[in-house]
């Protein structure tokens, strides 16, 4: 057993990438979800939805498919710990990547107010992050291929 120690970064946004969009199956397209604040409002049971754009690989073409309206943001400092995810096996765990996280401070809900937020109201802005979040998904596959 092992635990990942990691030091909390105070975060505007927050994404989660699929390098093959898994709603289509797509291989051509990038799917990412986007939230105010740290990302456990994202991976978490929190009420609400994310921003959710695909992005094509080639054309760079964006398509929002879904309105961000979470009712909070997280933020927070200190460090993270979190189980090892290769333990599938152990009792009480469902399985690989659904641990739980432990901040040595505890998470501080604040309002998401949407409604002033680039991620919610400015294309230009969402087509920006959009390029950025394909640039990153494409380096980590890279990386794979390389290794």
């Amino acid at each position: 057993m092992s635990v990942l120690v990691q030091k909390v970064i105070e975060a505007d946004y927050s994404f989660v990438i699929h390098t093959d969009n898994p709603m289509t199956s797509n291989p051509e397209e990038l799917y990412a979800e986007v939230v105010v604040g740290m990302g456990e409002a994202l991976v978490g049971a929190y009420p609400g939805r994310s921003l959710g754009i695909a992005i094509n690989k080639t054309t760079k073409e964006t398509q929002i498919l879904s309105i961000p309206n979470k009712g909070i943001a997280l933020r927070g400092t200190g460090f993270m710990f979190r189980s090892d995810s290769n333990s599938e096996d152990l009792v009480g765990f469902a399985g690989a990547g659904l641990f739980d996280s432990y901040p040595t401070k505890p998470m501080v809900e604040v309002p998401a107010a949407y409604a002033s937020e680039n991620i919610a109201r400015n294309m230009d802005f969402i087509s920006e992050i959009a390029i950025k979040l394909l640039e990153v998904g494409q380096e980590v596959v890279n990386l794979y291929e390389r290794a």
